[in-house]
């Protein structure tokens, strides 16, 4: 029945369902007093509404948001201004094993939890379109838990804009980013492709299973690098640096040990391996620490044998808590390291220097070339000649008379016990003879071949040979041997 205007509603009425506020221009639809221009209590329903409904409140809804116009198309396109925060852990198991959510941010609240229930998967921005500029939540945030993770289609790897952080991260697939930083492991079971990076920073250790390959720039690593082989280099590079440390511990010997099952049961481990073979450079300083208890029971010194026959000291300083050597070019080329108390404990170092001086036998294979000084003068003018010029010297001027030859720099090379032998060559010219030798300027009684000193040759050259033998530590405790032969 059609109600025309001149009708007063009050008149046809209800009081206990219709009720008509004329005063506030309120209707009260099972109410008494209706607090809006139409208050229902109870359920409306209709087959239609029109209007956007973007003042409605408290109206729960699939949440797709607030359309963007009154008419087509807008009128179905919405937008969501807010985040989807969660602020109680939340367990999303779907009926469809498929849930999802149009919001294009997720807070989830510090030490809460957005589980994805087994065998759901979980698409948020299902629309594909996103809202800038929303605020972030203060925090630290929660975390989300699901077994997959896709992008929106379903059918590829999600992509992180901001970066992925993480303490561990284990991919079997791809991962697509800007950034990623992982304070753990990182495990990858495909391949990780480097474009345009200009430096690649590790932390710990890498490790390639076919390989490493560095096209350009070199591989700068501080610390430990560690190869089973190093092949097809052009050179090796060291420059001249300070002192270089090495942390050196006792610990039981293993397989890894040279010398595992000889002497001491225990051995030497310098940064974290049972005694290497250490290669170093001549001008450094190498200092090997211990505790001062490792020290005090298991001293670190150096010596030219591994049964440590024969102590170096040279350039070596000892203390309580560390001994350290300074590599020179006349620093023996092999010593070891042994402790003094105990048999084979350490290994050896390789100094990369000229000098050869080792405790064991020498063998030249293929012959012995030795360096001989020409001196281009007399001995006359010439009395001084030192070791390191050479152990043969030939005279080339007439001598005359007798003559002193001192051979110089034996005493600071020479240890008790140790032996030289020098050959001068003169032109004696029937008079020159040599009669009196030194060692670094202090005379020595030379015991001659036959008895008594030689004479000098009437021609042709004589060669004389001495035999210096060290017997002490002091400047003249040296015995002597000479003798000469002319040859015209």
């Amino acid at each position: 029945m059609a109600i025309s205007n001149a009708v007063n509603l009050a008149n046809i009425s209800s009081k206990d369902i219709l009720n008509v506020d004329s005063v506030n221009n309120r209707v009260g639809i099972a109410s008494t007093t209706p607090t809006e221009a139409l208050t229902v209590v109870g359920v409306v329903s209709a087959t239609s509404f029109f209007g956007d409904g973007s003042n409605l409140e408290g109206v729960s809804s699939a949440g797709l948001g607030t359309a963007i116009a009154d008419t087509l198309p807008g009128s179905v396109i919405y937008y969501t201004d807010n985040i989807l925060s969660i602020s109680d852990t939340f367990t999303v198991d779907a009926p469809s094993n498929v849930a999802y959510t149009q919001y294009a941010e997720i807070a989830v609240e510090e030490n809460k939890d957005l589980i994805i229930a087994d065998g759901d998967d979980f698409i948020p921005d299902i629309l594909g379109l996103s809202t800038e500029g929303v605020t972030p939540i203060s925090g630290a945030g929660g975390r989300v838990r699901a077994d997959n993770f896709t992008n929106k289609a379903g059918n590829g790897a999600p992509n992180f804009p901001s970066g992925l952080s993480g303490t561990t991260g284990t991919f079997s697939g791809a991962v697509s980013g800007t950034t990623g930083t992982f304070s753990g492991s990182v495990s990858v079971g495909g391949t990780i492709t480097y474009e345009d990076v200009t430096n690649v920073d590790s932390v710990g250790v890498v490790t390639a299973r076919t390989g490493i390959k560095v096209l350009a720039g070199g591989i700068n690593a501080v610390g430990l690098v560690t190869g089973t082989a190093f092949a097809g280099y052009d050179y090796l590079r060291a420059p001249f640096s300070t002192t270089v440390n090495f942390a050196v511990t006792v610990a039981a010997k293993t397989a890894a040990h040279r010398y595992n099952g000889t002497g001491s049961g225990s051995g030497y481990v310098i940064d974290g391996i049972q005694s290497p073979f250490l290669t170093l450079t001549p001008g450094r300083t190498y200092r090997f620490t211990l505790s001062s208890s490792d020290m005090t029971s298991h001293p670190f010194r150096f010596y030219l044998e591994a049964d440590k026959a024969t102590a170096y000291t040279t350039n070596v300083t000892s203390t309580a808590t560390y001994t350290e050597i300074v590599v020179t070019d006349t620093t023996p080329t092999v010593l070891h390291y042994q402790c003094s108390a105990h048999a084979y404990m350490g290994n050896a170092v390789n100094t990369n220097s000229g000098a050869v001086i080792t405790g064991e036998t020498a063998i030249f294979r293929g012959g012995l070339a030795e360096k001989y000084e020409n001196a281009g003068t007399t001995l006359g003018s010439q009395p001084n000649n030192p070791l390191s010029d050479g152990n043969v010297i030939l005279f080339t001027g007439n001598e005359s008379g007798n003559k002193t030859i001192n051979f110089t720099g034996v005493h600071a090379t020479l240890s008790n016990g140790e032996t030289v032998s020098f050959t001068a060559i003169l032109s004696p010219n029937g008079s020159g003879v040599i009669n009196v030798v030194q060692v670094d300027g202090q005379a020595i009684t030379v015991k001659w071949s036959g008895g008594s000193a030689p004479s000098a040759g009437s021609a042709g050259q004589d060669i004389y040979t001495f035999q210096i033998i060290k017997t002490g530590t002091g400047v003249s405790n040296y015995t002597v041997f000479g003798a000469a032969t002319n040859y015209a």
